[in-house]
């Protein structure tokens, strides 16, 4: 499969409006898909980049983050502290 620098979209992946000189591509950092600035203004912090700065990233991403932060949140004060079995869960689907 071609990787994504080889073949540009010409649309924005999730709004699907398409790119011109004013409305220009972006990558969101989590998920890789293209979009466009009004779709990528949200930003999160991210683990496998760094944690220091947050990157932008897709809608998609912004809302499963909230889901995942408030998941987060949810299970810690249920039980005081996150399960292993919660901590590997949230390892693996926050990449």
């Amino acid at each position: 499969m071609n990787s994504s620098k080889e073949v540009k979209q010409k649309n924005c992946e999730t709004c699907n409006k398409p790119f011109t000189m004013t409305r220009i591509r972006h990558q969101c950092k989590r998920c890789k898909r293209t979009i466009c600035m009004d779709c990528g203004k949200a930003r999160i912090k991210i683990v496998t980049y760094d944690l220091k700065n947050p990157h932008k990233v897709c809608p998609a991403c912004e809302k499963e983050n909230i889901y995942l932060t408030n998941f987060k949140t949810t299970q810690q004060s249920q039980f005081g502290l996150m399960s292993r079995c919660a901590k590997k869960w949230m390892e693996k689907i926050n990449p």
